[in-house]
């Protein structure tokens, strides 16, 4: 069980770590549940610094940086080593020149932290967005369990999510589930939310698709199925869908 509590109102949502959000305009969706709001998983709480947020247009300088304990400064130390990254001769050589210039001892080499040094001559892309490959990384790389947002993201896979389940929760917006879902049983991950408030939980797929059955005089067996995920702009996939989302 989820509970998304905010400022004027709690929702509570069937949950096992993995849910897929269905709406019409995911960023009202994600303002009107999820914006200044605390999430509690069973008996664990999640404050908004536990609540990740991602869309198509997050950057991945945004969660890769270079701190202290970052595991890209932890990277590149050990790379570096010992090795000094500047080159001292040079650096003696203009030191020695310019206290020559002046005549007297003015300026020394300063060692310095290593970090400030990295820093002053790494740089993170700036214009990168998130992907799956930066988003694996940034997953395997947090300290504790983390509650994602997944905002209407195109390449997003049910399939990828499932492999990080026993450590971090996900939560997935979007305005057609079809896309995301491989096998009929994911149905059941699906909620669909009407005007940001009412929903409805799909939590049993068996049940479901017979009622859809005898509402459209079609069996939906696994043939119809995969035109209904895979063909969206078909005449089939568009009724059952939208038979779905009035439900």
């Amino acid at each position: 069980m989820i509970k998304i509590i905010n400022e004027t109102k709690n929702y509570e949502l069937e949950f096992e770590g993995l849910k897929i959000i269905n709406c019409d305009n995911t960023r009202k969706l994600y303002k009107a549940w999820f914006y200044n709001c605390n999430i509690q998983i069973n008996d664990k709480k999640y404050k908004q610094d536990d609540i990740i947020y991602i869309s198509e247009l997050t950057k991945i300088s945004e969660f890769i940086n270079f701190t202290k304990k970052s595991f890209l400064t932890e990277l590149l130390n050990e790379y570096i080593g010992n090795e000094n990254i500047i080159n001292s001769n040079i650096v003696n050589d203009i030191i020695n020149k310019i206290n020559q210039k002046v005549d007297f001892d003015l300026l020394t080499q300063n060692d310095g932290e290593k970090s400030k040094l990295i820093q002053l001559i790494f740089e993170i892309l700036d214009d990168k967005f998130i992907d799956e490959k930066s988003l694996k990384i940034i997953i395997e790389h947090l300290k504790n369990s983390k509650v994602f947002i997944l905002d209407d993201i195109s390449w997003i896979k049910l399939d990828f999510l499932y492999k990080y389940l026993n450590e971090h929760n996900f939560i997935i917006l979007t305005n057609d589930f079809r896309k995301l879902l491989i096998n009929k049983n994911q149905i059941e991950l699906v909620v669909n939310v009407k005007n940001n408030n009412n929903f409805t939980e799909f939590l049993d797929s068996e049940i479901l698709f017979k009622h859809l059955e005898h509402d459209i005089a079609y069996e939906i067996d696994n043939q119809r199925f995969n035109e209904f995920i895979n063909e969206p702009n078909s005449v089939f996939s568009l009724q059952l869908f939208s038979k779905i989302k009035k439900i």
